[in-house]
């Protein structure tokens, strides 16, 4: 991948490390890469962002990647993206609070 700086990078537990999107001088990228810790290798498959961004927080769960927030160059996004780790797809939804969290 191009140089990068502010991007996510993700463990699923098992192995695999998802790099998350970031910022190439003032682009923000919109790929995620798969690095192969058992092979120290990237893999040539990618996923494609919904949108380009940079920052934002990041997790794994049932084979889906979810990514929060992050920032599009203009300004902090409240989007929610969800890939599908196993096909490789990408679709999102505008983050807004329906419930209040119990403890």
């Amino acid at each position: 991948p191009a140089p990068q700086a502010f991007g996510i990078a993700v463990y699923d537990g098992s192995n695999y490390i998802y790099l998350v999107g970031g910022r190439s001088g003032t682009q923000r990228l919109d790929a995620i890469h798969i690095f192969d810790v058992s092979s120290e290798q990237l893999l040539d498959e990618t996923i494609t962002a919904v949108f380009p961004f940079s920052g934002g927080v990041s997790m794994i769960l049932d084979q889906q990647l979810w990514i929060f927030g992050g920032h599009d160059g203009s300004e902090a996004v409240d989007i929610v993206q969800k890939c599908d780790i196993s096909s490789f797809t990408a679709n999102s939804t505008t983050a807004e609070p329906t419930a209040t969290p119990t403890a």
